[in-house]
C-alpha cells in the first residue's frame, strides 16, 4: 500500500505472451507508487529464473538491490528466483514472490504450503474455445470476444488484511 520497488521476472521477449503480461502489468501500476525497478528475462523454468537470477545478482550493483516484492510471469520462475535468493543474497528474507498461472497442483500449492505468497489463477481458455469452434460448425455465431477473468490465490481481500 505504501508502495516500492518490483523484480519483474519473465519469460523470453520474444513471446507475446511475455509482452502482453508485461503490458497487463504495466496497466494495473499505472498510478500507484508501485514500480518495476528491475527486469530479469528466464526461460519459464525454475533452473533457468534461478539461473539468470544468480547471473543479474553478480553484476556489480545489483548484488545490493533488494526489491519489496517480486513478480514472476508464471509458478515455476517465482520458485526460481526464491532459490537463487536463498543461496545468493540472504537480505531478500521476507520479500514477497507472487507467480502466475495458478495450476492446483503447482502455484496454488506453493502457496498453501508459504512457499510464494500469492499466484494468479489464469482460466482455462480450452474449454470456451472448443465451445466457439463447435457453436460455428452448427452454424451459430460466435461472440467477437470472451473475457476470462483471472482469480488471485489467496483473494485480493485475503492479502490485504495480511499488510
Amino acid at each position: 500500500p505504501k508502495g516500492g520497488t518490483i523484480l519483474y521476472v519473465e519469460g523470453p521477449n520474444v513471446n507475446a505472451v511475455v509482452k502482453s503480461r508485461r503490458s497487463g502489468l504495466k496497466r494495473g501500476l499505472e498510478g500507484s507508487s508501485i514500480s518495476i525497478a528491475q527486469t530479469i528475462s528466464a526461460d519459464w523454468t525454475e533452473e533457468g529464473a534461478m539461473s539468470a537470477t544468480v547471473a543479474w545478482l553478480r553484476q556489480g550493483s545489483n548484488s545490493r538491490f533488494c526489491p519489496n516484492l517480486v513478480c514472476s510471469q508464471n509458478d515455476a520462475m517465482a520458485v526460481g528466483v526464491l532459490m537463487a535468493a536463498k543461496s545468493q543474497h540472504a537480505g531478500w528474507t521476507g520479500v514477497p514472490v507472487l507467480g502466475c498461472d495458478g495450476a492446483p497442483g503447482v502455484g496454488q500449492r506453493y502457496v498453501s504450503e508459504g512457499i510464494l505468497r500469492a499466484t494468479i489463477v489464469k482460466p482455462v481458455t480450452a474449454g470456451p474455445a472448443v465451445e466457439w469452434s463447435a457453436r460455428r460448425m452448427r452454424g451459430d455465431r460466435a461472440p467477437r470476444h470472451t473475457l476470462l477473468r483471472p482469480a488471485s490465490v489467496p483473494s485480493i481481500e485475503e492479502l490485504a488484511q495480511r499488510n
